[in-house]
């Protein structure tokens, strides 16, 4: 660099190609071991979003509900939980990960805390569904696989409310009439399309 003006030269060029093998030009570079060894180890490191994504997904398919807004914390149902002890000990072979579970205390601010969050999922299921069905813009498909997704939210709050001992009986009004819209609006969509 000489005051404002900056001159540089490209000493090495590696592209990744269609197979995942670097190419170097030129060919012979001092530092080809280097990198090379780099992208290997890139490869098979799990980095924390690699690992937040697993448990998410983890969390999502075994019926958890998060207990923050953000996420991070989350409660999962009594059903999932030696899986996740059997995940979690895979990711902490696997990668130098701090993963924790923290038992439920079996408390009545504990199951308020649960249901809580519960009926929040829930209610932002059921407003991301009514704000699709009020734009009109989804087609006969798209109202059927909101249909499904409502379906999933009530077997879901279902299941909550058994394990709880608690009913949230305006909840699930909602989602069930939320459902029959969802339903009768694919049927006018897929009526409409044909005709």
């Amino acid at each position: 660099a000489e005051g404002e003006k900056l001159e540089y030269a490209q000493r090495l060029t590696v592209q990744v190609d269609d197979d995942g093998i670097l190419a170097f030009e030129p060919a012979e570079h001092p530092q080809r071991e280097k990198v090379t060894a780099g992208y290997i180890g890139h490869q098979i490191t799990l980095s924390p979003n690699d690992i937040s994504g697993m448990l998410l997904r983890f969390c999502e398919g075994h019926d958890s509900v998060p207990l923050r807004v953000r996420g991070g914390f989350y409660f999962l149902p009594p059903a999932g939980v030696e899986r996740f002890r059997r995940a979690a000990a895979v990711l902490r072979q696997v990668s130098g990960h701090a993963l924790y579970e923290v038992p439920a205390m079996k408390s009545s601010e504990a199951v308020t805390a649960i249901l809580a969050a519960v009926q929040h999922e829930a209610e932002a299921e059921a407003e991301a569904m009514v704000a699709i069905l009020d734009s009109g813009d989804a087609g006969a498909r798209a109202l059927r696989s909101q249909s499904k997704r409502c379906e999933r939210a009530e077997t879901k709050l279902a299941r909550y409310e058994e394990l709880l001992g608690q009913r949230l009986p305006e909840l699930q009004a909602r989602l069930s009439t939320l459902r029959s819209r969802l339903t009768e609006a694919a049927l006018v969509a897929s009526t409409e399309t044909e005709a």
